[in-house]
């Protein structure tokens, strides 16, 4: 009966560890976003498995069936707020990108490293005989590695919300023909809201917008963030630019319905880039210009 509760005790850390560090790898990819952290929680993980069971095959045995049933925890984890707020198909990429990520650490530092402190644990059980020693030790990491994977997930939690919840709305939008080098041109004249209304602030890198005319692409302009990326709260944040458009451009087709503008956001992420797009509206009601906004740059693809 103690052997039994040391090893559900033992296995319950094990699978704790493992979790938590199978859900951060899942966002770090290449070897070099890794930190000597995530070797460290495995090497701890393969160390406590083999002191407890005091048998190299069924630690083995123990460890890598914890490990695998980490991976599907930690996949879960990821891809539910994913499968439930942004759809199944972002679920099923993320699911090919955490594979790959997991596999790669698992093949490079996991593996390698879980065998030697397995090995090392096994070899040194003999000096762990008290069963309240190794409850108490499976008790702190079960709290401690529970604990840092709640965090983890909330902050992943919050940054699917905030990308759920954005919104991007026209607050001004016109045409007016404005004299050039060559000649009088259509302008595009765009005053555009960014906010969240759920999770936490979003960053935005750049922001691409896209007039089409008859359903036919006629401009393309990037507007990029300051430094590091722009971070949208619930707070709206005002862009403001000017789109030189080819003087085909009629210059009642917003009110003919026959121009369409598209902006495609790119939000930075945990997983790198990820663009979601967003359509502006037109209407005579957008004649609202706000006193505060931030400026627009100049941006490339004119």
């Amino acid at each position: 009966m103690k052997n039994r509760v040391v090893l559900c005790a033992a296995s319950a850390a094990t699978f704790s560890l493992c979790s938590y560090t199978l859900f951060r790898v899942a966002f770090l990819g290449y070897s070099v976003n890794l930190s000597p952290f995530e070797a460290l929680t495995i090497a701890v993980a393969g160390l406590f498995t083999g002191l407890t069971l005091a048998d190299l095959k069924r630690s083995l045995l123990v460890f890598y069936s914890i490990y695998l049933a980490s991976y599907v925890t930690a996949l879960t984890l990821l891809r539910y707020p994913l499968d439930t707020m942004m759809g199944g198909f972002s679920g099923d990429l993320a699911t090919i990108v955490v594979t790959r990520n997991i596999g790669f650490f698992s093949l490079i530092v996991g593996g390698p490293v879980s065998i030697l402190t397995l090995i090392i644990g096994v070899s040194i059980s003999s000096r762990l005989k008290s069963m309240y020693v190794s409850l108490t030790l499976s008790i702190l990491l079960i709290l401690l590695s529970s604990t840092m994977l709640t965090v983890e997930y909330s902050d992943w939690y919050g940054e699917v919300r905030s990308l759920k919840g954005f919104r991007v709305n026209t607050v001004y939008m016109r045409l007016s023909l404005k004299e050039g080098p060559d000649g009088a041109r259509p302008v595009l004249e765009l005053n555009a809201s960014m906010e969240t209304a759920e999770g936490k602030p979003a960053c935005i890198v750049t922001a691409i917008y896209r007039v089409f005319l008859d359903g036919k692409l006629v401009r393309e302009k990037v507007d990029a963030m300051p430094g590091e990326g722009l971070l949208v709260g619930s707070q709206p944040v005002y862009r403001k630019l000017d789109i030189e458009l080819p003087k085909a451009v009629p210059l009642d087709c917003l009110e003919r319905k026959r121009c369409r503008i598209e902006v495609q956001v790119n939000f930075k992420t945990r997983f790198g880039v990820i663009p979601v797009k967003y359509s502006l509206n037109y209407s005579l009601s957008t004649i609202f210009i706000p006193l505060v906004y931030f400026e627009a740059s100049p941006g490339i693809g004119a």
